[in-house]
C-alpha cells in the first residue's frame, strides 16, 4: 500500500500493489493485481491478475486475467476477463446506453478496432 488507501472491513489484498488515492469496498478480494491511483472498487468484487488505473468498479464485479484497464467505469455485476488464445481482439471498447426508468441497456455498441469478425459479435 502506497499513499492514501481506504480499505473497508472484510476486504482482502493479497500479493498485490495498491497505490492511492484508492478506495476498496467491503468484502473485496484483490489478488495478484496492481491498483493504481484514482481507483475505486465497489463491494463484493473480485480482482485477480488485473491492472487497474483511474477507474471505478461498481459492486459485485469479477475481473480476471486482464493486463490493464484504465479510465473506465465498470458497471454492477460485470464480468471482465481475457480468453487467452481464443483469437479475440487484444483491445475492446464497449458502450452501454441506459434510459431513465429502464432496467436494461437500450443500446450496446462493441468496437474491436477491426480485429474480430462481426458475425462473432452478433452470435454473442
Amino acid at each position: 500500500m502506497v499513499g492514501r488507501v481506504s480499505i473497508a472491513p472484510g476486504a482482502r489484498v493479497s500479493n498485490s500493489i495498491v497505490r492511492g488515492p484508492a478506495v476498496i469496498g467491503d468484502n473485496v478480494l484483490v489478488k495478484d493485481s496492481f491498483v493504481a491511483p484514482y481507483t475505486a472498487i465497489g463491494r463484493d468484487t473480485v480482482l485477480q491478475k488485473v491492472g487497474l488505473e483511474h477507474s471505478v468498479v461498481l459492486d459485485n464485479c469479477r475481473l480476471s486475467d486482464v493486463d490493464f484497464i484504465e479510465d473506465s467505469l465498470i458497471g454492477c455485476n460485470a464480468v471482465v476477463n481475457r480468453s487467452i488464445g481464443a483469437g479475440l481482439a487484444p483491445r475492446c471498447e464497449v458502450q452501454l446506453a441506459y434510459a431513465i426508468g429502464v432496467a436494461h441497456p437500450v443500446s450496446i455498441a462493441v468496437e474491436t478496432f477491426g480485429r474480430v469478425d462481426e458475425d462473432l459479435l452478433v452470435a454473442w
